[in-house]
């Protein structure tokens, strides 16, 4: 009985000293992350510094690549990037819509809309002949819609030609 109570106090003794190692790492952590944006008084008290007072270095300048921009009969705006580093061609397509223009009565429309845009097939190919031909070029097309927007996103070599 004794010995069980011995290895039991010493493993009691041994998570009091691992909380208390674990405790002193959490205030150390909490005082240095807190100095940052901390300045010291005359007095040699710390106190924090308004959000005001912060200073940071100016932001490099942003440079966005060589684009074209189209707008097309249907008022949809299309912008050409072209970035001839690899052979691949990425479309993305980001349509104004989302769950949040479903009626009440209709929850969970634009998210199927969103997965059978991509599942459903084309007139001229069903959905598992569209899944073989994107699959034997490399190629992929995806489509959903969430609460604020829909997405079209396709990828594929250069070298191929894709037809729907």
């Amino acid at each position: 009985m004794k010995i069980q109570r011995k290895r039991h106090n010493k493993k009691v003794k041994k998570l009091l000293y691992s909380l208390l190692v674990c405790f002193a790492f959490v205030l150390v952590s909490f005082n240095l992350s807190g100095a940052m944006a901390q300045q010291v008084t005359p007095q040699g008290n710390y106190t924090p510094k308004h959000y005001t007072e912060l200073e940071f270095k100016p932001v490099g300048e942003i440079k966005l690549p060589k684009y074209e921009r189209y707008q097309l009969e249907n008022g949809m705006i299309v912008y050409l990037m072209e970035n001839h580093e690899l052979p691949l061609v990425n479309g993305r397509a980001l349509i104004h819509t989302g769950s949040r223009f479903e009626p009440a009565t209709e929850v969970g429309l634009a998210e199927l809309t969103g997965n059978v845009m991509r599942t459903g097939g084309t007139q001229q190919h069903p959905p598992d002949k569209l899944n073989q031909m994107l699959e034997q070029r490399a190629a992929s097309v995806e489509t959903s819609i969430d609460e604020t927007s829909g997405n079209a996103f396709l990828k594929h070599s250069a070298k191929i030609q894709i037809q729907f």
